[in-house]
């Protein structure tokens, strides 16, 4: 017999696909040093439209209401700031005004300034795909009726336990936020303390932006945790933070590492992310290889892709080889790029040789000007691109440039995975026909086949 449970509840209620989401609507009372306006009705939005944005506004009904327009634009070099009342508690967020009633939040605080010590924390998790193989949930209809759907996932990541709920008409509006280019709100997740201890809000917003990270890595697209607001022992609302996140539309994103049907290398990632992540140390460093590789994938220019790519090998290998010790800085430096880039590949057992089934114009290339491996002709065709002269038989060939950038991330990606001791399966962004679950045994476990590069 299935066992169901019910499911977290959404600070903020589901809604349809759009690019803008509504945090906050109420009364809103702007001040800027001693001018301080009326309370009048108006919104905090998130608008995910060219970036992400916070604004606020309020109704033109409330500006006419105002005799002397307390709300016209002034230039101040007074603290600007908005007081609104969010779940039962006063809140004041820093804000700058662009015209009268309306304008966007700043980046508050740190949260180390204003600690507050907390149980768990509730947020929402925007275009994040259906994770198969979830506990089934069950939610009691107005009617007397429920609902039912699969959809929780529950797991401890170091000293994290995060309980992750997909919302119950998930399917249904990602598909129409893919088709439309929109955003959706997706999931719904509570973290706590694995040993069920408090916490400070400084320590969550930490983890948040890890989380962050890993799962718009594994995506190939930004994917983002919004509007966390942490609850004290009481079930008191006593924190929340307020700050546009990059955010993709889930259109994006077609060739990633990760495929959906495998949830267990997922999390098997994550749990390597966050062991490498609770060094504060290596958080720099880990945030631009991912930064890297998502700014490298399908929503940009194949040139910008090869080159963001192949920049962020070069920082591993800066990291895992001078930082070490492995090689002393003239030795590195001494060194090609593609020797860089084979030693690294090298090491983590990762094919260097071109597979002409999967990179039919890159193999030729290669053969034509006698180029012998992978690494010397992505690194030379960068540099034709860096420092061009003639580059008429680059963008004469179809799919070249595309091939390498591929070719390229894919390094990217299988260095990454390594450098992490990641052990699952990784899908073949150079393998551009085929089922869309495809994937292969990383190359460094012994007894997996030669995938290729």
């Amino acid at each position: 017999m299935s066992t169901f449970v019910m499911p977290l509840q959404p600070v903020l209620p589901w809604s349809a696909p759009s690019d803008t989401f509504n945090l906050f609507n109420g009364p809103i009372q702007y001040v800027a040093g001693l001018h301080i306006t009326p309370r009048t009705k108006g919104l905090i939005q998130l608008i995910v439209r060219a970036g992400s944005h916070l604004h606020w506004s309020v109704e033109a009904e409330g500006l006419q209401d105002n005799g002397d327009d307390p709300w016209s634009f002034r230039v101040t070099e007074e603290p600007e700031s908005i007081r609104i009342n969010f779940l039962g508690r006063p809140l004041s967020l820093r804000v700058a005004q662009t015209s009268a009633g309306r304008g966007f939040v700043m980046k508050q605080p740190d949260p180390a300034d204003t600690e507050e010590i907390l149980d768990r924390v509730i947020v929402h998790w925007i275009n994040l795909p259906h994770i198969p193989f979830g506990d089934k949930l069950r939610q009691i209809m107005p009617d007397g009726g429920w609902q039912e759907w699969g959809g929780r996932h529950e797991l401890d990541f170091g000293i994290w336990r995060c309980r992750i709920d997909a919302r119950p008409d998930l399917d249904e509006v990602f598909k129409m936020a893919k088709a439309g280019y929109l955003n959706v709100a997706t999931h719904v997740m509570q973290v706590r303390r694995a040993d069920e201890t408090l916490f400070s809000a400084s320590d969550v917003a930490e983890f948040l932006i890890c989380m962050q990270l890993v799962m718009s890595f594994a995506l190939s697209r930004w994917v983002a945790p919004i509007l966390p607001v942490g609850f004290s022992n009481i079930g008191e609302a006593i924190w929340s933070e307020w700050t546009p996140l990059h955010i993709d539309p889930p259109m994006h994103g077609s060739g990633r590492w990760w495929v959906n049907h495998r949830p267990e290398d997922l999390w098997s990632f994550l749990h390597n992310w966050v062991d490498r992540w609770e060094d504060a140390g290596a958080r720099r460093h880990l945030s631009f290889l991912v930064t890297s590789a998502i700014a490298s994938g399908e929503g940009a220019f194949v040139e910008q892709r090869l080159m963001t790519s192949l920049a962020a090998i070069e920082n591993l290998s800066w990291a895992t080889e001078v930082l070490t010790e492995r090689l002393t800085e003239a030795n590195w430096r001494g060194r090609r790029s593609d020797w860089r880039i084979r030693r690294l590949l090298s090491n983590a057992s990762i094919p260097i040789h071109l597979n002409p089934l999967r990179s039919p114009c890159l193999a030729e290339y290669s053969r034509e000007h006698g180029l012998g491996d992978g690494p010397l002709v992505i690194v030379d065709i960068r540099d034709r691109l860096t420092h061009p002269k003639n580059t008429e038989d680059l963008y004469s060939r179809p799919a070249l440039i595309a091939e390498t950038s591929r070719l390229a991330r894919r390094y990217l990606d299988l260095l990454v995975l390594h450098y992490l001791g990641y052990e699952g399966r990784v899908a073949d962004r150079t393998r551009v026909r085929g089922w869309v679950g495809e994937s292969d045994p990383s190359p460094w476990n012994k007894g997996s086949e030669d995938i290729g590069p």
